[in-house]
């Protein structure tokens, strides 16, 4: 059995390439060089660096996927009167940032390049890559 990780990263925010990694995870929400590149680098939006600048508390969200590689797995957006099954599932996820003591309130961060990545055990690989709506909110459809 394979252990899966999956991952929704907006690009890292500087103009230069930062070194490759070995790394076979990675922490969030700041996972720090990557082992793999993106294909974007930075924020899209000027708007969005001056605010993840200034409001440096992630207000992230992502969905987990619960199952067994090659076997049933379910989103946890899955509708109450839905089974687990063993076909391709759709990731769900938010990228907004608030004050320090903001607590539950948060500003999204809008048209925004996110990619979902894997590692299988021997190498890291794209799984997709979408952008943030107005609402801060992406959806990888059904991306196996």
């Amino acid at each position: 059995m394979r252990a899966l990780l999956l991952l929704a990263l907006l690009g890292a925010c500087t103009d230069d390439l930062p070194p490759l990694t070995n790394a076979k995870s990675l922490t969030c929400p700041h996972p720090g060089d990557l082992p793999f590149r993106l294909e974007t680098t930075g924020f899209v939006s000027g708007d969005n660096a001056t605010l993840a600048k200034n409001d440096t508390r992630v207000k992230d969200e992502s969905s987990d996927t619960m199952g067994n590689p090659g076997g049933l797995v379910a989103s946890v957006y899955l509708a109450d009167a839905a089974a687990p099954a063993a076909t391709p599932i759709s990731y769900r996820g938010a990228k907004a940032r608030t004050t320090l003591t903001g607590g539950l309130f948060a500003t999204p961060l809008p048209g925004e390049n996110v990619s979902l990545w894997t590692y299988d055990g021997t190498a890291w690989q794209t799984v997709g890559r979408t952008t943030t709506g107005a609402d801060g909110y992406y959806e990888l459809p059904a991306t196996g």
